[in-house]
C-alpha cells in the first residue's frame, strides 16, 4: 500500500484552439510539452483533457487564469480576423467596434 496520495482537480477548460491556449500559457509563463500537457515554474504539469484541465490542486487559480488568457486571446483573434476595432473598458471588459 503506497504511503502517500497525489490529489488531482478537474476544471473545465474549453479550449478549442491548441495556438490561442499556447499564447495565454505563454503569457503566465507556462511552458506548453504537447498540445495536451502544460508545465507550471514550479515543475507540476497540467493536462488538457477534452474539455477539461487536470490539474494538482495548488494551480487551481492558474488554470483559472489561463482560462481568462485563453478567452482574451480569443476576443483579440475573433476582432483582429473581422477586423474590428478592440477597445480596453477594464480588466477584462472590452469593447468591439466595427469599422474606425
Amino acid at each position: 500500500m503506497p504511503c502517500y496520495t497525489i490529489n488531482t482537480v478537474s476544471l473545465s477548460l474549453k479550449a478549442t484552439n491548441r495556438g490561442l491556449l499556447h499564447r495565454a500559457a505563454q503569457k503566465l509563463g507556462l511552458e506548453m510539452l504537447d498540445p495536451n500537457t502544460l508545465r507550471t515554474k514550479q515543475g507540476r504539469t497540467i493536462k488538457i483533457d477534452g474539455e477539461n484541465a487536470v490539474c494538482d490542486p495548488r494551480d487551481q487559480d492558474l488554470v483559472n487564469k489561463l482560462r481568462v488568457g485563453y478567452s482574451n486571446e480569443v476576443v483579440s483573434a475573433v476582432s483582429q480576423k473581422l477586423g474590428w476595432q478592440k477597445v480596453v473598458k477594464g480588466t477584462n471588459k472590452y469593447t468591439l467596434k466595427k469599422g474606425f
